[in-house]
C-alpha cells in the first residue's frame, strides 16, 4: 500500500459520458484540508517512523553484544 493512500482520498466529482458510456469522475483530495494540519500530520508520521527505525536498530545492536554477567 503506497504512502499516498494515507495522505489522500478520492471523491466523486460527477459523471462523464464517453462514446455512449457513462463513467464516474473522481478527484484526489488531501486527507487534511489545511496546510498547518497537513504539516502536523507529516511531522507525526516522521516521528513515528523514526521511533520504529530506532527500535529496530536498538534491537539488532543488543542482539550483537554478548550478554553481561551479573557482578556479585
Amino acid at each position: 500500500m503506497p504512502l499516498e493512500d494515507f495522505l489522500y482520498r478520492y471523491k466523486e466529482r460527477g459523471v462523464v459520458e464517453r462514446q455512449g458510456q457513462k463513467y464516474k469522475k473522481y478527484v484526489k483530495v488531501p486527507l487534511v484540508r489545511t496546510k498547518h494540519r497537513q504539516v502536523a500530520l507529516y511531522a507525526v508520521l516522521v516521528v513515528l517512523t523514526a521511533l520504529a527505525v530506532f527500535a529496530v536498530v536498538r534491537r539488532f545492536a543488543e542482539r550483537g553484544q554478548p550478554a553481561q554477567e551479573a557482578v556479585e
